[in-house]
């Protein structure tokens, strides 16, 4: 699987040949979104949660500086804590050195806390159970312009035996023409067929089954302490992952207008120039996702009586990405799941999926 990435010449600057593997560290660290690295919101900027030269400790003890170390999220929205090693030429000893990086997270490393800490602020995960389990589950990247073919197999190897803390491994080239240069990162390792068979399926059935605290029906809302709103309220349905909205919740998304407010903030590109294509998300994924979604369409139509627009089911990322951007608020890379709260127990959607999903995996 190949990404291919374009960049003025301006931006290359800095990184134009890949001549060291310093200059590929200040490729990546300035345009994250390449490696998938998600964002905090910080005075209308979004600040990447990626750090260069992270001191740790190496499972042997001694000491180690990790080139990157950066949180992003899978399709699933569960957050990742990802060490990252940079090599003009990958050889076998770079796997032992990646290897050594991840068995070195236990809970006598000193720079513990620290990490805790970076997977707090961007994550916004405050549950600590929640922040144990990222932290035991990081995962490894090597990402080298040259590999040599012994260090596939011990990757592979390593990620059939270690599906928990597996290794992504990358090719990264760089090539320009007249008009343009292009940097194309090849996913050498794809992931093991081991963890795709241990990959969990969740659903609200799954999820209440499990829980005794949670039932069919119980109110959920988004936290307004990172959607800067009104709070949102909805009703879990027994569908997977879909929600409907309680009355008070679409009378105030109508009386505040959110579906023209969210395309209004999501037609101005402005509000996206932070990002890698700003046409292609304000062109297809927003008006998919928000404004020009049924659903929504219909939710809010005052046309439609409430009670028959509390009985429409809404996937959850819709729904955060409506509330978000009716009160332009753009956060790329955000994770719902920390921040939909259970209304009864306080605690949040990624508090019982993780737990839900350790359970399934012992």
């Amino acid at each position: 699987m190949s990404e291919l990435f374009s960049y003025s010449i301006e931006r290359l600057t800095e990184a134009t040949s890949f001549n060291s593997e310093h200059q590929m560290e200040s490729f990546l660290f300035n345009n994250p979104r390449i490696i998938g690295v998600i964002g905090e919101e910080i005075e209308n900027s979004e600040l990447p949660a990626i750090i260069r030269q992270f001191p740790t400790i190496k499972g042997r003890g001694s000491k180690g500086i990790v080139d990157l170390m950066a949180l992003t999220s899978d399709s699933e929205s569960n957050l990742i804590l990802k060490l990252i090693e940079l090599k003009l030429s990958a050889i076998e000893n770079d796997f032992y050195q990646l290897k050594e990086y991840l068995d070195g997270l236990t809970e006598t490393n000193p720079y513990k806390e620290k990490v805790i800490e970076f997977i707090k602020k961007f994550g916004g995960v405050e549950n600590q159970e929640d922040l144990e389990d990222i932290y035991q589950s990081a995962k490894g990247v090597l990402i080298s312009c040259e590999i040599e073919p012994e260090i596939i197999m011990k990757i592979y190897n390593w990620n059939r035996d270690h599906p928990n803390n597996s290794i992504d491994l990358y090719k990264l080239l760089y090539f320009k023409t007249s008009q343009s240069n292009y940097v194309v990162l090849d996913k050498i390792i794809q992931e093991s067929l081991k963890k795709k068979l241990t990959r969990i399926t969740y659903s609200w059935n799954g999820l209440t089954s499990f829980f005794d605290d949670l039932d069919i029906g119980d109110i959920f809302y988004f936290d307004t302490k990172y959607t800067h709103l009104d709070e949102i309220e909805v009703k879990i349905t027994d569908a997977q992952l879909l929600l409907t909205l309680t009355l008070d919740s679409i009378r105030l998304i109508r009386d505040e207008n959110y579906l023209e407010r969210s395309k209004n903030y999501g037609t101005d590109e402005k509000n996206f120039d932070n990002l890698d294509s700003p046409e292609y998300m304000t062109s297809e994924y927003f008006p998919k996702k928000t404004w020009n979604y049924e659903k929504f369409k219909r939710i809010l139509s005052d046309d439609v009586p409430l009670e028959e627009a509390s009985n429409i089911k809404i996937p959850m990322t819709n729904l955060a990405l409506l509330v978000l951007h009716a009160n332009n608020n753009n956060r790329a890379g955000w994770v719902p799941a920390p921040f939909f709260i259970h209304k009864k127990t306080e605690r949040s959607y990624l508090y019982y999926r993780e737990k839900y999903k350790k359970e399934m995996k012992k």
